[in-house]
């Protein structure tokens, strides 16, 4: 089997977790457009794959601040960061008024394919569930 490394090496969408029922004009905070972190090139490379999960807040204008991360394996924890901080979101409303939104965490899942000459598919590679997250180093983002 071989391992393909443009752009059949995705990740799952990340999906944030928490959203609120919409209850008259309260809203809860959403992604305009969900991140997509790269997959980094030596995880690929050597085969790892993972999980991420970033917390943070959002302000008012919907820019997410206070950031941290926790992942299975430390070469994903710079591209989950980057890939969240750059999303903007739609702010938590209550009574029409844009709020703070705290304790938002945002699950990201990095996994690999292979290509299965004999089908002409990408097949996904066997994951671990039971590895645990640690935390992350905190790293500048850029």
């Amino acid at each position: 089997m071989r391992l393909l490394l443009c752009g059949v090496l995705s990740l799952c969408v990340p999906v944030l977790s928490g959203y609120a029922q919409e209850v008259d004009s309260d809203r809860d905070a959403r992604p305009v457009v969900p991140p997509v972190p790269r997959y980094p090139t030596m995880a690929a490379i050597l085969g790892l794959q993972g999980t991420c999960s970033v917390h943070f807040s959002v302000d008012e204008q919907g820019h997410p601040f206070g950031l941290v991360t926790f992942c299975t394996e430390p070469i994903f924890c710079y591209e989950s960061k980057r890939a969240v901080s750059r999303v903007r979101f739609e702010p938590k409303y209550e009574s029409g008024v844009p709020v703070m939104r705290t304790d938002v965490v945002y699950p990201l899942e990095y996994t690999l394919s292979d290509y299965d000459p004999a089908t002409g598919e990408h097949v996904a590679k066997p994951f671990r569930t039971d590895k645990s997250q640690r935390p992350c180093r905190e790293v500048p983002v850029s």
